[in-house]
C-alpha cells in the first residue's frame, strides 16, 4: 500500500507508469484496511498454513506489527465455526503465556467481520532460513548450530506448556541479523500447535512432506518428538541445502519418511562433517521416536558440548566426549606419561598446562585419551607436588566452573547477582566475590540474609536489622517494626531498587537511586525464605517458607500476577532468569525446582547428588549452582547436568 503522492515504493523502489492503481482494483480485500478502529494494512507478507500474514501499522503507535487474518468456515472438522474460534482464542492464550524470545509472540486475536478473525503479532523484520539458504547455500556448521539451538531453546519452552508445532520448517523460522551482524532466531506459525490435554483444531497429517515426522506421515499420535525429528530435518537443510528425502512426489516423501533410513550429511554434501554433528541430526531423525532426543532440551546440550568442544569452523573431526583435546599453543608438558604411535605408554597420560591465564585460572590443562582413573591419579600426582588442582580439569571430570577464588570457613548461605557476583556469609565472616576477586566484608555473627549486586552489598539480621556492607564494616540502614529475622534480600543489578523480606512476613522495598535510603513495606504475609529480582529490575518473585512463589511487576509489587505452589518443601532460596521468564528455587533438602513465571508450570526438578549447594543463580542463561570443594568455590550448570543425566 502506498499514499497517492508517493512517487516510489518503499518496497522495491520501482514507479509506477502513471498514477498508482486504487486499492479497491486491487485483488486482495485486506490491503488498505483497517482493523479495529487501530491497525491499517500495508503489505502483504506470506502465506501460512491457516492464513495469510501482512504487515500493519499501528494508528496509536508509531510501531509495525504482523497480522494473519484466518478464515474460519465449517470445514472437514465438523466443527461450527464457533466452536473453531473458541479454540482458536484458547491456543492463541496458551501461546501468548510463553515469553521466550525466540518464539513470536501473539499479543491479540480480533474480530472481524463473518468467519474472519486476525491474530495480532511482532513484525519481524529478516529473512527466512528457506531464503537464507537459497541464497548462500550451505550453511557454515557453527552457524547452522547457533541457529539450532535458538530454535530448539524456543520450542522447548512451548512443549514444557503442553504445546506442540507440528510444522518446523525452514520457511517458519526467520533469521534477524542484529547490529553486531549475529543471527537471531524467530519461530513463527504457531498456528497448528496442539495443545496436549487432547483439544486439537486439526486432525490428520498436518505439516509440510519434506520436515514431517514418520508418526505424521502415517497420521498416527504426535508428541514433542514430532518436533525434534522435524527440527532435525531443518537442520539438514541449512547445512546441505537439501531435505533429507525429495521427491516430486508426496508420497514417495511421506513414504521415505517412514521406511528409509536418513541419509549422512556427508554423502548428501560431498565432503566431512564433524562426527558429533552427524550423530545428532542422524539421532534427531530417527524413525523411532524412542530413539530420538526425548526432549529439546537434550538437542541444546547437545548443541553446547559440539560448540564447545569441537572444530565445527573447519568442518574437523570432532573430540571425542572423553576429553580428547588438543594441545593449546603455548603449553608446557608436565606430565609423566607421552602419547606415541602405538598409543598411550602407561593411563596417566600426557598433561598439559596452559602458559596463558585468565582470572579463572589456567585457560587449559590438557588430556590426550586419558581414562578417568589416569586423570584423577594425574590430579593427585599435581595436589602432591603443591601445584594444587587445575581448573580446566575439575570442570572437565565434574562438569562444574571454577570461580578462581579461594574461600576461607565453610559457607552457610549465600545469593548471586545476575552478573555472577556473589555474596556470601562463612564462618570466617561476610565476603563478597566479584571478577574472580574475593573481598572480605567484616563480621556479622547473627546475619541471616545477604545480597548483592553490581555496586552494593547488604546483609540481614537476626533480630531484623538491614545492614549495608561498605569497606569500614556494616552500617545499620533500618529495622523491622517486629525485629523479626530478615530472612531475604534481592538488589537490583544497578541498584535502582532493593527488597528485603522478613521472617514475619513483611516485604520492603526501598528506592536507594533517589538518595534516601528509605524503606516502605509493601505487603504482609507467611514467612519470607527467598527473593529474587530479573536483570532489568522489572519482576520480582517472593518465595515464602511453606513453598508457595508469588510473583510481581516491581512496579506494582503489591499485586502478584501469578502465584503457585513448588511442592518441594521448604524454599531456601529464589532466583530468576534475565528476562523473567523462569524462577527457580533452592529447597532445604538441596534440590532445585524450575517453573515457568506465569503459569507456574514445572520445566525442571534438578538435583546434586554429590555437592552441597547454597546458591544458586542465572548467569549467562545457565542456572548454576554454587558449592565449596577444597576450599574453592566452583558453580555446576544444573540445568545442563540434568539434561545430560538423562540423556
Amino acid at each position: 500500500m502506498v499514499f497517492p503522492d508517493d512517487g516510489v515504493c518503499p518496497a522495491c523502489g520501482e514507479t509506477p507508469a502513471g498514477e498508482w492503481s486504487s486499492i479497491q482494483d486491487g485483488v486482495d480485500a485486506w490491503l488498505g484496511r483497517v482493523l479495529d478502529g487501530r491497525y491499517v494494512i500495508t503489505q502483504r507478507v506470506g502465506h501460512g498454513a491457516m492464513g495469510t500474514v501482512y504487515k500493519a501499522e499501528s494508528l496509536a503507535i508509531a510501531r509495525q506489527f504482523a497480522v494473519k487474518v484466518i478464515n474460519f468456515k465449517e470445514g472437514a472438522s465438523g466443527l461450527a465455526p464457533a466452536q473453531i474460534r473458541a479454540r482458536l482464542h484458547r491456543e492463541i492464550e496458551a501461546i501468548g503465556r510463553l515469553r521466550n524470545p525466540h518464539i513470536v509472540p501473539f499479543y491479540e486475536v480480533i474480530e472481524l467481520f463473518d468467519h474472519f478473525v486476525g491474530i495480532v503479532m511482532d513484525y519481524i523484520d529478516g529473512a527466512t532460513i528457506e531464503d537464507v539458504v537459497r541464497i548462500e547455500g550451505p550453511l557454515p556448521v557453527r552457524r547452522a548450530l547457533q541457529i539450532l539451538r535458538q530454535v530448539a531453546n524456543g520450542v522447548h519452552e512451548a512443549h514444557e506448556a503442553g504445546m506442540i508445532h507440528r510444522d518446523l520448517k525452514p520457511e517458519n523460522v526467520m533469521l534477524e541479523v542484529l547490529p553486531a551482524g549475529d543471527d537471531f532466531a524467530h519461530v513463527l506459525d504457531f498456528g497448528i500447535v496442539r495443545i496436549d490435554d487432547g483439544v486439537s483444531m486439526t486432525k490428520g497429517f498436518l505439516g509440510t512432506p519434506l520436515y514431517a515426522s514418520p508418526e505424521q506421515a502415517m497420521g498416527g499420535k504426535i508428541d514433542r518428538r514430532s518436533d525434534v525429528y522435524s527440527l532435525g530435518a531443518l537442520t539438514f537443510f541449512m547445512l546441505t541445502s537439501r531435505a533429507p528425502f525429495e521427491s516430486t512426489s508426496v508420497y514417495e516423501i511421506l513414504q521415505a519418511h517412514v521406511r528409509q533410513p536418513p541419509p549422512k550429511l556427508a554423502d548428501v554434501f560431498g565432503r566431512s562433517f564433524p562426527s558429533a554433528v552427524e550423530k545428532l541430526v542422524g539421532s534427531m531423525l530417527a524413525k523411532s521416536p524412542d530413539k530420538r532426543p526425548q526432549s529439546l532440551a537434550e538437542v541444546v546440550s547437545a548443541v553446547d558440548r559440539v560448540l564447545r568442544f569441537g572444530d565445527v569452523d573447519d568442518l574437523d573431526e570432532m573430540i571425542p566426549d572423553s576429553m580428547d583435546l588438543v594441545m593449546a599453543a603455548g603449553s608446557t608438558h608436565f606430565g609423566a606419561a607421552y602419547e606415541t604411535d602405538n598409543g598411550l605408554e602407561d593411563d596417566s597420560a600426557s598433561v598439559f598446562e596452559s602458559t596463558e591465564r585468565d582470572r579463572t585460572g589456567p585457560k587449559a590443562a590438557i588430556f590426550r585419551r586419558a581414562s578417568r582413573s589416569g586423570v584423577q591419579r594425574a590430579i593427585a600426582e599435581q595436589r602432591e607436588a603443591g601445584r594444587g588442582m587445575f581448573d580446566r580439569v575439575f570442570e572437565g571430570t565434574t562438569g562444574a566452573r571454577t570461580m578462581g577464588v579461594a574461600l576461607a570457613g565453610n559457607v552457610m548461605i549465600g545469593q548471586c547477582c545476575v552478573s555472577g557476583a556473589l555474596a556470601l556469609k562463612s564462618t570466617d565472616g561476610l565476603s563478597l566475590v566479584r571478577d574472580g576477586r574475593v573481598q572480605p566484608a567484616g563480621r556479622l555473627p547473627e546475619a541471616t540474609a545477604v545480597g548483592i549486586s553490581a555496586v552494593s552489598a547488604l546483609a540481614g539480621s537476626s533480630d531484623g536489622h538491614v545492614y549495608e556492607l561498605t569497606e569500614s564494616g556494616p552500617v545499620s540502614l533500618f529495622q523491622d517494626v517486629r525485629r523479626a529475622e530478615i530472612s531475604a534480600l534481592a538488589l537490583g543489578f544497578t541498584d535502582s531498587v532493593w527488597f528485603a523480606g522478613s521472617a514475619s512476613g513483611r516485604l520492603y522495598r526501598c528506592n536507594p537511586s533517589a538518595g534516601k535510603k528509605v524503606w516502605l513495606r509493601v505487603s504482609d504475609g507467611p514467612a519470607i525464605a527467598g527473593l529474587a529480582l530479573d536483570a532489568k529490575a522489572e519482576t520480582v518473585a517472593v518465595g515464602r517458607r511453606h513453598g508457595e512463589i508469588e510473583v510481581a511487576f516491581v512496579a506494582a509489587a503489591k499485586q502478584p500476577f501469578a502465584r503457585f505452589s513448588t511442592t518441594g518443601g521448604q524454599i531456601r532460596a529464589l532466583t530468576l532468569s534475565d528476562d523473567g521468564r523462569l524462577v527457580a528455587a533452592l529447597f532445604a533438602d538441596g534440590s532445585v525446582s524450575v517453573h515457568l513465571v506465569d503459569t507456574g508450570a514445572l520445566v525442571h526438578r534438578l538435583r546434586d547428588e554429590k555437592h552441597h549447594i547454597f546458591a544458586i543463580g542465572f548467569v549467562d542463561e545457565d542456572l548454576l549452582g554454587y558449592f565449596v570443594v577444597d576450599g574453592r568455590l566452583h558453580a555446576r550448570p544444573l540445568d545442563r547436568a540434568h539434561a545430560a543425566a538423562n540423556s
